[in-house]
């Protein structure tokens, strides 16, 4: 058996770097090109396999000759490596994914909150601190994760069987026991996709630009440089710069209602609007191998454990507002991705109630909106909330809830579930825990 990839990291010069850049981001490579930078101005090509934590509470965790990860301020980091990267408060230093994604999230004790969609092939990122010229900054020190590939992902089918799941720490060599939720299938994934009997390889590689980069942020003759980034990070940060605003019209428009329901509630109402315009993430069915490889794993579970279930997989995506075909996203009350963390007010049996409260609170904020109560005409949350469709599913649900669908209609009418569930065999994982209480937010059509 030939040797697996292991982790690495390599320091280029321009000329070598731009071979890798100008396939995701060519106009990025021209205006590089139109500087002609030196030699003193490497970028760090770094290779990091499924499911490595790139960002561990938001310090940079980097290769080792090995190929093992350690943290860019261990005393066995190559000096000259971390004096080059470490600008950015010993987190990500700026960054161009090459090919694949990976994902930036907050770890709680009983899920992971994905911050935004996953990063994609050319996006640049981490360029926000370093651009402030405002000193002390209000930014503080991150406390986020990242992780090569989807962090936030799951199957929809139970995997938690004891006996099949022996079959996989056989043949794959694991030490994990079976995932009990959500949550912990990561973990499985992870450790399967890194065995030496895993049939694919799978791994993002990153180009972090040295801090020689960041020396010339009043340079006249670095000027289209520096603005390119400045407008990725301004375009970037437009929702989370007004937030602010629209807690203060979120406020008035509760008070108006006068309308009881808990901060729970309320904050499910407001994440379920930036989710549809794009700006939080859901869930969407994967249906190729950007965020994992996906297709070996479907096959493991499938040939070897034998799931009775088609092995769809979730991971995080955003709704895209100016495409006209946008696909569908998820939100699951058994899989709250708020950024706002509230317990709940009370216990309850089901997310029924919460589904019928969030829907009348919901309906009521966009009938506001929507009249321009509050001089909101012309933003995105406006034009989310004429056109978005916000349909509510349960597997529990019986006669007498009008609005409410039982989750095998989603198979019906989502025709990127209907090709992730043909793509394997198997029954849809009708029953999932994901559909008790999910909403799917789409954009009209």
């Amino acid at each position: 058996m030939s040797e697996r990839l292991k982790a690495s990291i390599i320091e280029l010069d321009w000329s070598e770097a731009r071979k890798d850049l100008i396939k995701v981001n060519p106009r990025l490579t021209k205006i590089i090109d139109n500087l002609n930078p030196n030699k003193k101005h490497t970028i760090f090509k770094t290779r990091y396999l499924y499911g490595d934590e790139i960002l561990k509470r938001s310090k940079l965790y980097l290769p080792n000759p090995s190929g093992k990860l350690i943290a860019i301020d261990d005393a066995n980091t190559d000096p000259h490596i971390r004096s080059s990267l470490d600008y950015n408060l010993l987190s990500n230093p700026v960054s161009v994914l090459l090919n694949n994604s990976a994902e930036i999230f907050l770890p709680l004790p009983d899920r992971t909150v994905p911050i935004f969609d996953l990063i994609k092939p050319g996006a640049i990122f981490g360029a926000f601190r370093i651009l402030n010229s405002v000193q002390p900054s209000h930014h503080p020190a991150f406390i986020w994760d990242m992780t090569a590939g989807a962090r936030s992902i799951f199957m929809l089918a139970k995997i938690s069987t004891s006996e099949k799941h022996k079959k996989l720490k056989k043949m794959f060599s694991l030490d994990k026991e079976a995932p009990k939720n959500f949550v912990n299938h990561w973990e499985m994934f992870r450790q399967l996709a890194n065995s030496k009997f895993f049939p694919d390889e799978w791994f993002i590689e990153i180009l972090f630009f040295s801090k020689e980069w960041f020396s010339h942020l009043n340079d006249k003759a670095w000027l289209e440089f520096n603005n390119y980034l400045f407008q990725k990070v301004w375009d970037g940060s437009d929702y989370w710069r007004n937030i602010f605003l629209w807690n203060i019209i979120f406020t008035l428009m509760q008070r108006k209602l006068e309308i009881k329901v808990s901060p729970y509630i309320f904050s499910t109402v407001k994440h379920l609007l930036a989710i549809s315009i794009g700006e939080a993430p859901g869930f969407v069915p994967a249906v190729d191998n950007t965020a994992a490889p996906i297709t070996a794993l479907q096959n493991i579970y499938i040939d070897i454990y034998k799931t009775k279930y088609a092995p769809i997989i979730m991971h995080p995506g955003v709704i895209d507002p100016k495409s006209p075909h946008c696909n569908p996203v998820y939100y699951s009350f058994s899989y709250a991705t708020l950024l706002e963390f509230w317990q709940k007010s009370r216990l309850r049996d089901s997310f029924i109630d919460d589904i019928l409260e969030v829907r009348n609170m919901l309906n009521n904020c966009i009938r506001l909106i929507t009249a321009n109560e509050y001089n909101v005409a012309n933003t995105p949350l406006y034009d989310g909330s004429k056109n978005s469709k916000f349909e509510y599913f349960h597997t529990d649900i019986g006669d007498g809830f009008d609005g409410i669908s039982k989750d095998k209609d989603i198979l019906l009418s989502d025709q990127i579930f209907l090709q992730s569930a043909n793509k394997t065999s198997g029954n849809f994982p009708i029953n999932s825990a994901f559909f008790k209480g999910c909403v799917r937010i789409s954009r009209l059509s």
